[in-house]
């Protein structure tokens, strides 16, 4: 029930900004950040991105995180972005507690060549936030807040245009949902059954609930004896290959129990009648 509920706040905060987007100009002076999702005992990450109506020559972020958030290893990087691309000549970011401060300016010493960020009409990624879940975190939802006047000395959202200081008219401010995924799908492949023996029985077992009406597997991915990302006549039909003519063995988890690395649409609870 939380987790439902969560997931309609995040449906709910999705539709504020959309909204709040399509109710502001075409383009404006603007900074944002996603809802994101993040798995205990795993990294995330938050884009910034921001748009703008003039070149900029630089940019400042003053971000505020609650203190209580579940967050390690925060990093900030511009690698991936446009930001990056062009090597400014001053980059920095400060991690405080509950906050991130910090700006890049791309000219600072001579000679000027003009370097800026182009506007192009839409949003574009400025930096990543980057960092984990511990093991062992609750689960809950944090907000991620553009906020002026963090850190010492005390630093603002603005965009650098010519030689002047633009705050932003436009936030859009994110949050990080912590989650406790589910515990991984343990089973053998070709262990229809699910006896713990990869036989004749599983491929009668197969053929049973596939055209008779019989009971369906325990888990419908151990069913997907060819690791084709389905369960249907062509598993059966391999399995009896395998056992009896000759043919190619299965892939793991086979012929050990452990986890489906496989990237498919077919889990152990997914429906009998879907895949």
């Amino acid at each position: 029930m939380a987790r439902a509920l969560r997931r309609l706040f995040l449906a709910c905060i999705a539709g504020i900004a959309l909204a709040a987007t399509s109710a502001a100009d075409a383009q404006v002076y603007m900074l944002q950040m996603p809802a994101v999702t993040a798995n205990v005992g795993e990294s995330f990450t938050i884009p910034v991105e921001g748009d703008w109506i003039e070149p900029v020559k630089g940019f400042q972020l003053s971000i505020q995180i609650p203190i209580d958030a579940p967050f390690a290893e925060l990093s900030v990087s511009i690698d991936s972005s446009l930001v990056g691309q062009l090597e400014p000549d001053f980059a920095q970011f400060t991690i405080g507690t509950g906050s991130i401060t910090g700006g890049v300016l791309f000219e600072t010493i001579p000679p000027f060549q003009g370097t800026n960020l182009p506007s192009v009409g839409f949003p574009l990624l400025l930096a990543e936030i980057h960092g984990t879940i511990p093991a062992g975190a609750s689960e809950g939802v944090f907000p991620i807040v553009f906020a002026d006047g963090l850190g010492s000395p005390a630093v603002n959202n603005t965009f650098v245009v010519e030689f002047a200081s633009v705050p932003p008219s436009l936030f859009l401010d994110g949050l990080v949902d912590v989650v406790i995924p589910p515990p991984p799908e343990i089973f053998i492949r070709g262990d229809v059954n699910s006896d713990g023996l990869v036989d004749l029985g599983d491929a009668i077992f197969h053929l049973n609930y596939t055209f008779a009406g019989g009971a369906a597997p325990v888990c419908l991915d151990a069913g997907d004896a060819n690791d084709d990302g389905a369960s249907d006549i062509s598993d059966a039909i391999f399995l009896l290959s395998y056992l009896f003519d000759g043919g190619p063995t299965m892939n793991p988890p086979f012929p050990n129990s452990g986890i489906d690395y496989t990237p498919d649409a077919i889990d152990c609870a997914t429906p009998p009648d879907l895949p």
